[in-house]
């Protein structure tokens, strides 16, 4: 998980809660944009990672296809984990 890098906590940078959460999702989301996230295994386009109150989402951008999404995950490290491992027909793609 990706967290504040202040030994004393984000309290100690003098940020506030609101600030906080909106700093924290903009490093989560540096990183996972570095991570690799596989095509879908389904119909072979490349996802995209939704973030909402909950946590994050792996979901394929198309529209059609059998499997599209992760589900909401509490952490993007976690969705990424399972969208990666998903598999069609026996075979990882």
């Amino acid at each position: 998980m990706v967290t504040c890098s202040n030994p004393n906590g984000c309290s100690g940078c003098g940020w506030d809660e609101a600030t906080k959460a909106r700093r924290l999702l903009e490093i989560r989301r540096r990183w996972a944009s570095s991570v690799s996230i596989r095509p879908c295994p389904f119909c072979g386009a490349i996802p995209e990672i939704r973030y909402c109150d909950d946590g994050a989402t792996v979901r394929c951008k198309n529209p059609e296809c059998l499997q599209p999404t992760t589900g909401v995950r509490t952490d993007v490290e976690t969705a990424i984990k399972l969208w990666n491992r998903r598999v069609h027909g026996g075979q990882i793609v």
